[in-house]
């Protein structure tokens, strides 16, 4: 009972309805088994899908995202006592902070992720997961899922290059998304007063970060005889709306552009390393960068790939996908992707990265070793400044890009627009183009 959260809005209204422990696996399966039997009509014919939507605990400043015996498998596990960090805070102590977040990701991922997987695959359905704001490396949670899904506009559009990276790194050929969430602000903002040509914004901005396939977000299903058909948190796609004129050509267009974003596998070149753990060090956003259901530099909202490299496709890489991931004939081979270059400029690395990086390294893979990291985590290994030492001692490693890559980016120009490319089995290369105002679109769109 100490740990319980409640929830603030739930089915059981106005009765308490407490949220699941994420952490034990034991607890996802008592609460899966009756709504798994429930769901077991629905779930004939055709095969579906079943959905979960967003991480919503948020880690707040307390963190103190806690289960029984964590303290024990903590302290097995990293060889120290962490309750007097958190009896101190442990947005003191970023190096134990990072430890604490390695070992929840473990937690969340065995305790929840992973059995969700595995109960919709005894169901017969897709899992189709947003793993986005989870207290873990997403990039590797979002691997796991059958179709990953992101979400905009109350989570940026870029956020989406990571969905899509990860798909592509574990061949998942679908990348959903909750599409147009509050474009204009939360809650409820020109509700019935949006314009077709912001859609397109929003929609181009996800096509560009590798979305393929849309849910409209939304109009409300409600049973009859119920008040309203509006939803707080969405754009309104229902009768009588602004959209209903010019909502078919829209549609035309989503269609088109989402059946062919379909085909073929995510074209890949650059692989670029990203910044986990300098978002764990980092601990919470500024203010001005928090939201109700945003807080920590962990969660990587607001990452971009480098400038410097943008005409390479680039797409994000975790040591996760760098463990499995291969180097034959002269090419970073994991899932569909065949990456020419790893680039790397973070803050910290994990030390278990840095020695996989070295490997592949000294097999051939060039590097561009932006600048020399820093090793995350309480206890450190006494042998990371002599593994970064001797990958920069090598040939293929670089600081400067142009020295370890030998042909021209996909492409090229003067303020390139947000773009994403798919290639077909016979080479063929199907490129979109954004409309340049829809790059680097945040949250919230002005009206018109």
């Amino acid at each position: 009972p100490a740990f319980r959260q409640a929830l603030t809005f739930a089915w059981t209204y106005p009765d308490t309805q407490w949220v699941i422990n994420h952490l034990d696996s034991k607890a996802f399966d008592q609460f899966a088994d009756p709504v798994g039997q429930a769901l077991q009509s629905a779930l004939e014919g055709s095969k579906s899908a079943l959905f979960t939507d967003s991480w919503e605990i948020k880690l707040n400043a307390t963190n103190k995202i806690w289960t029984p015996g964590f303290d024990k498998t903590f302290a097995s596990t990293f060889g120290y006592d962490i309750i007097p960090f958190m009896d101190a805070g442990l947005d003191s102590f970023p190096d134990v902070r990072y430890d604490y977040m390695l070992h929840m990701d473990e937690y969340v991922t065995n305790g929840f992720y992973k059995p969700y997987v595995e109960k919709c695959k005894e169901l017969g359905a897709w899992s189709r997961v947003q793993c986005l704001s989870a207290p873990a490396d997403v990039m590797t949670t979002y691997s796991l899922v059958d179709i990953p899904e992101t979400e905009a506009m109350l989570n940026n559009p870029n956020f989406s290059r990571i969905v899509s990276s990860s798909a592509c790194l574990s061949s998942k050929p679908l990348v959903s998304s909750e599409t147009f969430t509050c474009m204009y602000g939360f809650p409820a903002t020109y509700l019935r007063q949006e314009q077709t040509a912001d859609l397109k914004l929003v929609a181009d901005a996800l096509f560009a970060q590798g979305v393929n396939q849309h849910f409209y977000h939304g109009m409300p299903y409600q049973p009859k005889g119920t008040d309203t058909i509006d939803f707080f948190a969405t754009t309104y796609f229902g009768p009588g709306g602004s959209l209903t004129q010019e909502l078919p050509a829209f549609n035309a267009y989503m269609e088109k552009v989402s059946g062919l974003m379909q085909r073929g596998k995510t074209y890949s070149d650059v692989a670029v390393y990203i910044p986990y753990e300098d978002g764990v060090m980092k601990g919470a956003y500024p203010p001005e960068r928090q939201r109700v259901w945003v807080w920590g530099e962990y969660e990587l909202r607001y990452i971009h790939p480098p400038e410097e490299i943008a005409g390479y496709h680039p797409l994000w890489i975790n040591r996760h996908f760098l463990m499995q991931a291969e180097f034959k004939n002269g090419k970073l081979i994991v899932g569909d992707a065949a990456f020419s270059t790893l680039y790397i400029d973070v803050e910290y690395m994990d030390v278990r990265t840095l020695m996989r990086i070295l490997e592949l390294a000294q097999e051939g893979l060039p590097v561009c070793l932006k600048r020399r990291p820093k090793q995350p985590g309480h206890l450190k290994a006494e042998t990371y400044d002599h593994l970064i030492t001797e990958l920069l001692a090598l040939r293929n490693v670089s600081a400067n890009f142009n020295a370890v890559t030998d042909h021209p980016p996909l492409i090229q120009g003067d303020s390139l627009p947000g773009y994403w490319c798919r290639v077909e089995e016979d080479g063929t290369h199907l490129l979109f183009l954004a409309q340049p105002l829809s790059t680097y679109l945040t949250y919230p769109l002005y009206s018109g």
